[in-house]
């Protein structure tokens, strides 16, 4: 069972306007666990890139890619996610990587 001992603000992507203008949702909390490290994941068209922050949240929580994260008052870009499911594939918790 992961432990969720710190809480992260998330920005949901909703829109891209024909100017190529993004607009996201109202800002949402959620409980999280967030390590600092570099790590090398693919990014949504498949490129490898290097993150420096990992941040395990709930499964039930609706993050993805192209949502922002704010952590530590910087607004940073969710590039990859992952999930990890119990025996019977319900999904523990998620992995994203900004």
């Amino acid at each position: 069972m992961v432990e969720f001992n710190e809480k992260i603000k998330y920005k949901k992507k909703s829109d891209t306007d024909f100017g190529g203008n993004e607009s996201y949702s109202e800002e949402m909390t959620t409980p999280a666990r967030i390590k600092e490290k570099f790590t090398m994941v693919k990014d949504k068209i498949g490129e490898e890139v290097i993150v420096s922050l990992e941040i395990k949240v709930p499964g039930d929580c609706d993050i993805g890619v192209e949502d922002i994260v704010t952590y530590e008052g910087n607004e940073l870009d969710v590039i990859a996610k992952s999930s990890k499911k119990d025996i019977e594939g319900n999904i523990v918790f998620k992995k994203v990587y900004c």
